[in-house]
């Protein structure tokens, strides 16, 4: 039987197979690791099976594209690759098989074409050898030529037999002299190579094919394959080399002497600096005042936390050793900039120390406004423990233009699309009774494959992540909830960045979108301490700022105070000292009536219109302005009157603040219009501002049910029962 009988046969029960569909391809790799749980082999060799017949088209086409004309027996090593394939593919890993089965089948194919003296010619050569009608010839170069072989048919050459093993290993020109300025320029590069370290000149050489007798450049690959390492490796060395050469020859590093060779010092030479008079003053205020509480050891992090000093400044070592400072860090050593600097135990003369302040975290540093300020300086001091505490500020995105607003909706649809990513994922292992993705390997099943920040990404399978755990605890801890997992496809998401993608520069506002995308430049003069950014569309654009807002360091006293929350009184505030306030929240309420009377209004007047007609898009954009102009207002005021409540705390002044929580009062039925001021009645926010401005003024906050309060006495816990009626 010949080849071509072989090959009909096989293309005609090729044809006859069914086209595996993406729905049925992402069942069957849920099926596999199911069936291999639950001990069902013949199952899994079934599932197997429909993805081999369902992945020949792909191996037959590579075979085709590698090494035409097709030949069966490498027909058959194709579908023993995808075999291969459907035996080591992660089915837990939530990869592409079909993308895993190409890169194993390209694989096998090109190992089987240097196996039998092949040679691969591209699919581009091919496609141009065929429109000239010089296939043929293309594919008979696919045909291992001997070296042995006569150049010419004859077998002369001018007189005598010669092979093309002859001919290469032959000179082409006559060997010339290198001219002056090629020695020179040569020599130029063997004394700039010879100021890198060996392995930085090995990989260099190989690059750029600097080798004698190999002037050949290396692919980086190559070069990792030869030196032992990896390929990032070698670029991270090459461009550190190309770096330290282009400072050298511009003026901008200098040389250096290093374990007995000269070397390359990208240091520049600064002059000896000091501390001014006003912080040195600060500095041995700081450490007297530790002496004093009798702490044991001085720490560079304790004199920084209060000192505020920056890093990286000098303080003279004359002045040290005056005063006695015996300074170490957290593991009880010296700090790294002092390390060296000392010899035989002996101090050097005149010379001046660079001291690291080592902080871990860098917006402790930051300057906070309530911090109590030092005698005799106008620098604040950070209390022991405080931290800078993060709020949110909005700001609106108006007058945008058509272009930019684009560019935002598309970000938006993008980042719905990782969200949607991740969905998928977890419900195929939700429904396959797999491990269930955790952070990890959301990350990298989206890393790379959405037009947006990899960071932007990360912020939203970690959102992700943190929306199945609290989930799963409601469905531990309320079952009545009948909490579901994510399911629903977002068509927008919001779009966050952290604090270190965001950069301001001159009153604007800088949004990367990742590496070859242009960035989103917004002009908003955000505060110096603000942080993390994210974009929300609430009836408009929206920026929310993460800015850092200063901290009481201690409580304001100790009293307690409780707080009664309210639909018309929005807080009602009692203390054990007999002071009392109430907070009217009549203005909230005033405004909540108006957006219903006027909504009422605009829904009569589009029910009288075609739904999507630009009489009732007009009446829908007045409803989404009213309705937005109200939430702005009704915010405001929420602020304000929590801020009263807890300026009256801190002046009375408490420590303690129990706000009652009035859950339960919706489950009853009382009517339709005080059900609706009810369901309203937005008293979770309340706490949630109360909790946040406490932490702010270091009052302790915590809630709790009011159910049973009004009848038991808060001292002895007796209950008494209450007359019905």
């Amino acid at each position: 039987m010949t080849h071509d009988t072989i090959l009909r046969y096989y293309y005609y029960e090729l044809n006859a197979l069914p086209r595996l569909t993406e729905e049925e391809q992402q069942r069957l790799i849920a099926t596999v690791p199911f069936a291999r749980a639950q001990q069902l082999p013949q199952v899994e060799r079934q599932a197997k099976s429909r993805l081999i017949e369902g992945h020949l088209g792909l191996a037959h086409r590579i075979v085709v594209d590698e090494c035409p004309p097709l030949r069966p027996d490498l027909v058959q090593e194709a579908s023993l690759a995808l075999l291969e394939a459907t035996r080591c593919y992660n089915y837990t890993g939530g990869g592409d098989f079909t993308a895993y089965a190409g890169i194993v089948l390209h694989k096998w194919v090109k190992r089987m074409i240097g196996r039998d003296g092949l040679i691969t010619v591209p699919s581009y050569a091919r496609a141009v050898a065929r429109k000239q009608g010089r296939l043929e010839e293309v594919r008979a170069l696919q045909h291992p030529l001997s070296l042995d072989r006569l150049l010419d048919e004859d077998g002369q050459d001018e007189g005598r037999p010669r092979s093309l093993l002859a001919t290469l290993a032959a000179p082409l020109l006559p060997l010339q002299p290198a001219s002056p300025a090629e020695e020179t320029k040569h020599a130029l590069v063997e004394r700039l190579l010879s100021y890198l370290s060996p392995h930085a000149q090995a990989v260099l050489r190989l690059r750029y094919g600097l080798l004698e007798g190999d002037e050949r450049p290396h692919s980086s690959r190559e070069i990792a394959r030869a030196l032992g390492t990896t390929p990032a490796a070698v670029r991270g060395t090459e461009l550190d080399a190309l770096r330290r050469l282009r400072a050298l020859v511009a003026g901008e590093a200098r040389l250096a002497q290093h374990k007995g060779r000269q070397c390359i010092s990208l240091r520049a030479e600064q002059p000896p600096s000091t501390l001014a008079q006003e912080r040195q003053e600060m500095l041995l205020h700081a450490y007297h005042e530790l002496e004093a509480q009798g702490v044991p050891r001085i720490t560079v992090d304790r004199l920084v936390a209060l000192t505020r000093i920056p890093e990286n400044r000098c303080v003279p070592i004359e002045r040290l050793r005056r005063h006695s400072w015996r300074l170490t860090n957290k593991r009880g050593k010296a700090p790294r900039a002092w390390q060296g600097r000392e010899k035989n135990g002996k101090e050097r003369e005149g010379k001046t120390l660079s001291i690291s302040f080592p902080l871990g975290k860098k917006k402790s540093m930051k300057r906070n406004p309530l911090q109590e300020a030092m005698p005799g300086s106008s620098k604040p001091l950070l209390h022991k423990g405080v931290e800078p505490m993060q709020t949110v500020r909005i700001y609106r995105l108006t007058h945008l233009s058509p272009t930019l607003f684009g560019r935002f909706k598309a970000a938006q649809m993008e980042a719905a699309q990782v969200w949607n990513q991740c969905c998928e994922l977890h419900k195929q292992a939700r429904t396959a009774h797999s491990t269930w993705p955790g952070q990890t390997e959301l990350q990298q099943a989206t890393k790379g494959r959405f037009a947006l920040h990899s960071q932007s990404v990360q912020m939203i399978a970690q959102a992700f992540v943190a929306t199945i755990d609290a989930t799963r605890h409601l469905r531990a801890t309320h079952p009545k909830m009948r909490m579901k997992y994510p399911w629903k496809t977002k068509r927008f998401y919001p779009v966050h960045w952290p604090a270190q993608a965001v950069s301001k520069e001159r009153g604007r506002v800088v949004l990367p979108m990742g590496r070859g995308r242009a960035s989103i430049v917004l002009h908003l003069d955000l505060p110096e301490h603000s942080g993390a950014c994210t974009l929300v569309w609430n009836r408009g654009f929206e920026l929310h700022v993460c800015i850092e807002v200063p901290q009481a360091g201690q409580a304001p006293g100790t009293n307690r105070a409780t707080v009664d929350l309210g639909e018309i009184h929005l807080a009602a505030v009692t203390t054990n000292t007999g002071a009392a306030l109430v907070v009217s929240g009549r203005g909230i309420r005033s405004l909540k009536r108006q957006r219903n009377m006027r909504h009422r209004q605009l829904a009569r007047k589009q029910a009288r219109c075609q739904k999507y007609s630009r009489r009732w898009k007009k009446l829908q954009r007045a409803k989404n302005k009213m309705a937005g102009r109200i939430e702005r207002r009704v915010r405001d005021l929420r602020h304000k009157a929590t801020r009263q409540v807890l300026d009256f705390c801190i002046k009375e002044p408490f420590g303690t603040l129990f706000i009652g929580n009035p859950h339960g009062v919706r489950q009853e039925n009382k009517g339709r219009y005080h059900n609706q001021r009810m369901a309203q009645w937005e008293y979770g926010k309340d706490i949630d501002y109360l909790t946040h401005k406490s932490i702010q003024a270091c009052i302790e906050s915590f809630t709790g049910s009011e159910r049973g309060t009004s009848s038991q006495c808060p001292v002895c816990r007796h209950k008494r029962e209450l007359p019905l009626g």
